[in-house]
């Protein structure tokens, strides 16, 4: 989208926000979807395809007709137009398809289009995320001690294990290691 179409875009969407005639206000969002449209089935394209999905074309558009209201509806005066529509194209098809399908995405991606939102369920989600990251920095040796004091404040006794003396540490080495990494679990889950 050129700077020309985007700036034609925030004045139709800031007189779609302006008018209080239904009429007027109607014909101000079919404008901009109108302007919108090529720009929108393009990002719907890219997004599909990056996910290895196909839609036929009636679907699409279909769907970015979907897309150009939920945008609309969360757009902010001021935002870049094309970034907002485009981060509210995946995170809708994201949506859509989370209820039909699995979809595999980057780490990153997920929580940025999760953090659009905030809610108990994806501040959970990003917690386990840092949680994941921290654990990729262990060393391969100390793997089954992190395991082993993630599963230890669980609060049932059943998920409790305890690998002390298997794997090639003293007794004390491994008890220190293993509080060290209950003290980091709890923080990265505060």
């Amino acid at each position: 989208m050129d700077k020309k179409l985007e700036e034609e875009c925030k004045n139709l969407i800031e007189k779609y926000r302006r008018y209080k005639a239904k009429s007027y206000k109607i014909k101000a969002r079919n404008d901009l979807y109108m302007k919108m449209q090529k720009d929108l089935l393009i990002w719907i394209k890219s997004v599909l395809k990056e996910w290895g999905k196909f839609e036929t074309e009636g679907e699409i558009l279909s769907v970015s007709w979907d897309i150009f209201e939920f945008g609309l509806e969360y757009y902010v005066i001021g935002y870049s137009v094309p970034e907002h529509f485009y981060t509210h194209t995946k995170y809708f098809l994201l949506n859509q398809y989370a209820k039909k399908e699995n979809v595999f995405l980057p780490l990153e991606d997920l929580e940025k289009l999760l953090n659009m939102y905030p809610n108990p369920t994806s501040n959970a989600f990003v917690k386990i995320l840092d949680l994941h990251r921290f654990s990729d920095c262990i060393p391969k040796e100390h793997k089954v001690v992190w395991d082993d004091a993630l599963l230890s404040l669980s609060p049932a006794d059943k998920d409790r294990h305890r690998t002390r003396g298997k794997i090639g540490m003293s007794d004390e080495s491994y008890r220190r290691l293993k509080d060290a990494y209950r003290v980091m679990i709890r923080f990265l889950f505060k």
